[in-house]
């Protein structure tokens, strides 16, 4: 079966989400259990039935051990562990409740969970389930600001966001539902200009100079470049337009020294270099004020396993050096960075900025969740995360949510409970 990944990396620790996998073990039990052949239709309808009602009690208890662990954190803090933190000792805080059994009825007819008999869930139905009931609670509860990740969510791997891509026109609808959007991508261009930046994001800029949205309305759209160093703002006279540092920096974010920021790039320089070497790749380094980076020669492609290599040794070496400036060491797709900053600060920085300091009514849409070379899994420690696979499963998640507005609106029962 292929992948978008080498599925012998599916083994690796650090490539697992632990609560996924969790949840996933939990789910192959009923579809152990029910598994089998069936002699006609009517037999194999009642076997689907039951099945789901297996599941959907899994998911149920789930949904208790979350919201227990939410109360645990609320009263004791990190003291002591809930019951899903022994159960999975990885697990951090959730910033809402998930209703899980809701979301899995609302999916079945896609993900066709039930009727399977010889593929059990997924790590891929469980991250998509877990990712339609992030959307449901919000639909259900209020969201205020939508971050995307650029690369591989909104758009394929170092390409840019031209005028056809059908994402667009739900970017614009979450402008009109009056959202602050903004592009979080790692793509650091540190000129006032923003001209790299503008020339990247042509396609959704253009769509919303020549959209019916108010200015009020165009002026929620933000690019944010190299994780939480570069912040631009949509201006409708003028396009792109660069916001001081001062205006929007966490107070801590200022007292950063050059110094201290080159010392960090250097310590990666000097493993990159050693890399290069070492792993036999055909590679240039590229320096930038708050960046620096591996990408491979005009006609080359780094294999997966020197990417993984590179950036595991980045970390490590970072990692020992102590540094109180946080950094990101991530592969990008085939290429491999670190960045001054983080995506946790970069989304704390918005927050500030645009006056939202409620996580639980913010969301990061990203593909780089994984604990270990992933950007996107920062995030998770300052709002609440989708996590896509593809620009097409981005459309496909804003397009439930857009169903799950509209349906509370007009107070449609498919968001009740299940019987």
């Amino acid at each position: 079966m292929a992948t978008r990944y080498r599925v012998e990396y599916a083994l690796k620790v650090h490539r697992k989400d632990n609560f996924i996998e969790w949840i996933k073990g939990l789910l192959a039990v009923p579809f152990t259990l029910q598994t089998g052949h069936f002699a006609d239709k009517y037999e194999a309808t009642k076997h689907a039935n039951e099945t789901l009602k297996r599941y959907a009690t899994v998911l149920r208890d789930v949904e208790y051990l979350i919201n227990s662990h939410i109360e645990h954190i609320r009263q004791f803090g990190e003291r002591g562990s809930s019951r899903l933190k022994m159960l999975v000792p990885s697990i951090t805080n959730f910033w809402t409740p998930l209703p899980l059994e809701r979301a899995m009825y609302i999916l079945e007819p896609r993900l066709c969970l039930a009727k399977r008999r010889f593929v059990a869930p997924s790590f891929n139905d469980v991250r998509y389930l877990l990712g339609a009931a992030q959307l449901l609670y919000l639909a259900e509860n209020g969201l205020d600001m939508v971050t995307f990740d650029g690369d591989v969510t909104l758009y394929e791997d170092g390409q840019p966001l031209i005028s056809n891509n059908p994402v667009i026109s739900r970017l614009l609808h979450l402008l009109r539902e009056d959202k602050f959007v903004t592009i979080l991508t790692a793509a650091g261009y540190p000129s006032v200009t923003g001209r790299e930046y503008s020339d990247r994001f042509s396609g959704l800029l253009s769509a919303v100079e020549d959209s019916d949205l108010t200015d009020v309305q165009k002026k929620r759209l933000h690019v944010l470049g190299g994780e939480s160093n570069y912040l631009f703002r949509y201006e409708p006279s003028s396009g792109l337009t660069w916001i001081e540092p001062e205006e929007w920096s966490l107070p801590q974010m200022l007292t950063w020294s050059r110094e201290d920021c080159q010392r960090i790039l250097d310590v990666a320089e000097l493993c990159f270099k050693k890399c290069i070497e070492a792993l036999n790749m055909d590679a240039v380094l590229v320096r930038k004020e708050r960046s620096v980076g591996l990408v491979p020669k005009p006609g080359h492609t780094f294999r997966r396993e020197q990417l993984e290599e590179a950036v595991l040794d980045t970390q490590s070496n970072l990692l020992m050096e102590n540094f109180s400036i946080p950094f990101t060491a991530f592969n990008g797709g085939n290429d491999i960075w670190c960045d001054i900053g983080d995506k946790k600060l970069g989304v704390q920085c918005l927050q500030a900025y645009f006056g939202v300091p409620e996580s639980s009514r913010c969301l990061h849409v990203g593909d780089q969740f994984l604990s270990v070379g992933h950007n996107d899994y920062k995030a998770r420690a300052a709002a609440t995360t989708v996590w896509v696979s593809s620009p097409t499963e981005t459309i496909e998640m804003l397009d439930y949510y857009f169903c799950f507005l509209d349906k509370k609106r007009s107070g449609d029962s498919l968001l009740k409970k299940h019987d």
